[in-house]
């Protein structure tokens, strides 16, 4: 059988986050543009208001560079 929904399945790929080291989906997290780090999306966005600004097209940067949190 030709397998039509391939699109909507999971991702055989695992990030690590840099902030908590968990594993997750690269579809819901990403790289913060600031800092360049690699983030879960609750990190990454922090909120569900952050998370619609960038599903938009706005620039979103993660947690810690809206916080003013030097990273190291």
């Amino acid at each position: 059988m030709i397998r039509f929904m391939h699109v909507f399945e999971p991702s055989y790929y695992v990030g690590d986050c840099e902030a908590c080291g968990e594993g997750f989906d690269p579809v819901y997290g990403g790289a913060c543009p600031s800092c360049l780090r690699l983030l879960c999306s609750t990190h990454l966005y922090g909120s569900r208001w952050q998370r619609l600004r960038g599903y938009f097209g706005r620039e979103v940067k993660c947690v810690d560079c809206r916080a003013g949190v030097p990273v190291g």
